[in-house]
């Protein structure tokens, strides 16, 4: 006897995973189908990339999660200043020990010379960690600022933070005297005026008082 043959159900297409609110794309490849294949959500989404499977539509892609930033991470300045004091008074203490004293040759000189630039460096980074840290800490950003003033008189950085350290103390005339030192020694020994930075924090003093 010969009957009719059932009709084959048709089967809908495989989803990747979808919800009502979020439907997902018609299932080309069980090699990126998380749902299909097993795979982890990152491992299904690099084996899309490299298939080109149909489940790789904006609205069903799986998307990595951003990179972090490699910026610093928001803090606070007590936060940075803390980080920052104990490397550069290692630095410091390292830097004026000075290199063979009493010995005396070429290239002994370049190593004291480059100490000598390190022990500047060093002071200007804990200067800026103390001025971070604020409090009493600006007893100890103010000193650096006055010995950064002393070695390097032409280095417009020392005052800058000597600067900033008396004014944080509240010594706002003491901090614009300290501007008016470095125009003098400027104008006498190079004919020349501070730099714009520098300028702009005395105008920024200035109009706080």
């Amino acid at each position: 006897m010969t009957g009719t043959a059932r009709p084959r159900a048709t089967r809908s297409p495989r989803r990747c995973g979808g919800s009502p609110t979020r439907p997902r794309s018609t299932h080309g490849s069980t090699r990126c189908c998380p749902s299909c294949a097993g795979f982890s959500a990152r491992k299904a989404w690099t084996a899309a990339r490299r298939s080109g499977c149909a489940c790789r539509t904006p609205g069903s892609t799986w998307k990595p999660p951003p990179r972090p930033s490699t910026g610093p991470s928001p803090r606070s300045r007590s936060e940075s200043g803390r980080g920052g004091w104990g490397p550069a008074l290692t630095a410091l203490f390292a830097a004026e020990r000075g290199f063979l004293p009493g010995e005396d040759a070429p290239w002994i000189d370049e190593i004291r010379h480059q100490l000598a630039e390190l022990r500047l460096r060093a002071l200007e980074s804990y200067a800026a960690a103390t001025l971070g840290l604020g409090g009493t800490e600006l007893t100890a950003a103010v000193r650096a600022g006055r010995q950064l003033t002393r070695l390097a008189p032409l280095r417009e950085s020392g005052y800058r933070y000597l600067m900033r350290a008396l004014a944080a103390q509240d010594n706002l005339a003491e901090a614009l005297g300290v501007y008016s030192q470095l125009s003098e020694c400027l104008r006498e020994q190079l004919g020349v005026s501070p730099s714009p930075a520098t300028r702009a924090l005395y105008a920024e003093l200035l109009a706080a008082t």
